[in-house]
């Protein structure tokens, strides 16, 4: 438990300081409020719903592998995600270029809210957060830098996947794949994420296709293989979808062109 323990430890002090590296060097200043609703067409408070999850979601998993039940792990995997993003506004509250922003705040507790309801409500767990990022973005000429990620917004698609199968009722499941996931997505073009200002209108995509649900097509149900599918089934695969954006049409094989 204590190596265990201190391998999880020594992962957040890892992403602080990587954190501190991209997002607060160089710019200190005094502790300010900046709230930022509406930049980016709000696809940043996506971002912080889906990364509330999922910081709660392997905060639990950590606690799990150090002995912790599901429903501890579950409850102070999403207390302590709680508090180190709060530390992280914090930080932007002391950065010159950005502001501790409570909007920010609101979008991490809901997605932490979630990872709770799915333990106390089985159903949520029908639902699964899914994440896409281009190596280069699919609008523009701008190429990413490795440390910009997250902080790319063109560069970025936020999804949920839906298990069809599960919600249908029993006697239509026979129409449906077990399989296959029903999934919606978000994404923005014209953010120039070097500068993290528009380099031209901002326009929406919102986006709904299909795609394999990795944990139905595995026959390990309990086991190590089973674990690293589910952790997998957060990444969005390439397929087809319907890109609703300036113009409709279809895609594919998604995000290739």
């Amino acid at each position: 438990m204590t190596f265990k323990g201190g391998l999880y430890a020594a992962a957040i002090v890892s992403l602080h300081i990587t954190m501190t590296n991209h997002w607060w060097k160089d710019s200190r200043g005094p502790f300010h409020f900046e709230d930022d609703w509406g930049y980016a067409a709000n696809i940043d408070k996506v971002g912080h719903l889906v990364g509330g999850y999922y910081v709660s979601y392997f905060t639990g998993e950590g606690l799990m592998l150090c002995g912790f039940n599901w429903r501890d792990a579950t409850i102070y995997g999403a207390l302590f995600g709680f508090v180190y993003e709060t530390i992280v506004e914090i930080e932007d509250g002391y950065s010159a270029r950005w502001g501790f922003s409570f909007s920010d705040l609101i979008a991490d507790v809901l997605g932490r809210a979630f990872y709770i309801g799915q333990y106390y409500y089985p159903f949520l767990q029908n639902f699964t957060f899914k994440y896409m990022y281009h190596s280069k973005t699919m609008w523009s000429d701008l190429r990413d830098s490795p440390g910009l990620l997250l902080s790319n917004h063109d560069a970025n698609s936020f999804w949920i996947a839906t298990n069809v199968y599960n919600i249908l009722p029993r006697n239509f499941r026979k129409f449906w794949f077990s399989g296959i996931n029903l999934t919606f997505g978000f994404q923005i073009e014209g953010i120039d994420g070097v500068r993290h200002e528009a380099y031209g209108p901002i326009k929406r995509h919102y986006l709904i296709g299909l795609e394999y649900d990795l944990m139905q097509l595995s026959n390990d149900k309990y086991g190590g293989w089973n674990w690293i599918l589910q952790n997998l089934n957060f990444l969005k695969q390439p397929g087809p979808i319907i890109d609703m954006g300036p113009s409709t049409r279809l895609r594919s094989i998604y995000p290739f062109q």
